[in-house]
């Protein structure tokens, strides 16, 4: 217990200093020189008197820091006034500090020292009141009603503020997990690729080492060429994988992309006339998924003219991701080297690309299914 009551807490702060200089700025006078005279009038007392109130009135400063320490600074205090100036009135200044006491326990202290702050609470409310002049033990009807009320909603007041910050831990620990999952799917998409760079490089070179066989056997100009031309799709393609490594690789230093993100995108890229709407039953899907619909549109976009009426569509399908991009259309070079880098992306999870060029403008497709991610 005694531990409970010096074991540090909130430091003192101005509301604290700020409830003691009521209490004393109202105790002082009233206990020192606005006594009932006996013939129900006030007549003065005695300086001293007031002043010795304080004793009762500085602990307060310490409800939060030390609720115990300031709940048994009070009663002390009570019982010194009581035992040297005897019957007076008191319940003015002291019950309402109990009060503010009585709240502090609850709020401030485990459930067992917070019961024995309780009573330490209450044995002062029956100090002060056995030698009142004003209330006398009637005074016990009011004060322990409203004393133990206090003290409940200073538990409540606890509870819910335990409830509120084991909350914030939980979203932290949800935030955390989600950003640990985000890393895992990012790396798992990164390996995929890997392997499937391995592959193309395989399947790559037996080809060529094939071309190289059969040209010594026939016309080698003609193989060579066909060597050239093979080598060439190739790089290409090994271009178009290690460029999906590096944004994959980007996004483990920094913060991936999600289809949330989309609005931003369309904002720098086509200014304040392009048009984003989002159909069907949004959800969070996983993030490789999230972050390939963000790398689709951001390459289908630059298929799209740099006039600003471009219309980006989100339809959140029971088992698919559509996106659909529509404006003006670019040079067929442009425009087919970017729908093809997208065509290559949706590829990795399965999706599929359609495109139509219709008087003027360029139409694109594109589907995700979300069950082959899952």
């Amino acid at each position: 217990m005694i531990s409970s009551m010096f074991a540090p807490g909130p430091a003192i702060a101005r509301r604290d200093a700020l409830i003691a200089f009521l209490f004393a700025a109202f105790g002082v006078p009233f206990i020192g020189w606005m006594q009932d005279n006996g013939h129900g009038g006030l007549a003065p007392g005695k300086p001293l008197m007031g002043l010795l109130i304080l004793l009762a009135v500085v602990p307060v400063l310490w409800r939060r820091r030390a609720p115990l320490l300031a709940a048994a600074g009070t009663l002390a205090a009570t019982a010194i006034h009581v035992t040297a100036y005897g019957t007076i009135t008191r319940c003015g200044l002291l019950l309402p500090l109990l009060f503010v006491e009585a709240f502090a326990v609850g709020a401030w202290l485990n459930r067992r020292e917070a019961v024995i702050g309780l009573g330490i609470v209450l044995g002062a409310g029956v100090v002060c009141l056995s030698a009142d002049a004003s209330a006398g033990w009637d005074g016990l009807t009011i004060s322990v009603p409203v004393t133990v009320v206090l003290w409940f909603v200073g538990r409540w007041a606890r509870s819910r503020a335990s409830l509120a910050a084991r909350l914030h831990e939980r979203n932290i620990e949800l935030r955390v997990q989600r950003e640990t999952n985000a890393r895992l799917e990012v790396e798992s998409e990164r390996v995929r690729l890997s392997a499937e760079l391995d592959g193309l490089l395989r399947t790559r070179l037996a080809e060529l080492a094939q071309l190289a066989e059969a040209g010594s056997r026939d016309d080698a100009g003609e193989t060579l060429a066909q060597i050239e031309a093979e080598s060439r799709a190739t790089l290409e393609q090994m271009r178009s994988v290690v460029g999906l490594l590096r944004d994959v690789d980007a996004a483990t230093t920094e913060p991936q992309p999600t289809i949330a993100h989309l609005q931003a995108l369309l904002l720098s890229e086509k200014g304040t006339h392009a048009h984003l709407s989002v159909t069907g039953e949004p959800r969070v899907l996983p993030a490789g998924l999230e972050l390939t619909a963000y790398r689709v549109i951001e390459h289908l976009l630059n298929a799209t003219g740099d006039a600003s009426d471009v219309d980006v569509q989100v339809d959140f399908q029971p088992d698919a991701l559509e996106l659909r991009v529509s404006g003006p259309a670019r040079s067929r070079r442009q425009a087919d080297g970017a729908i093809d880098r997208a065509r290559e992306r949706l590829a990795l999870h399965h999706g599929s690309l359609r495109s139509e060029t219709v008087e003027g403008r360029t139409l694109v497709t594109a589907a995700l299914p979300v069950l082959a991610t899952a």
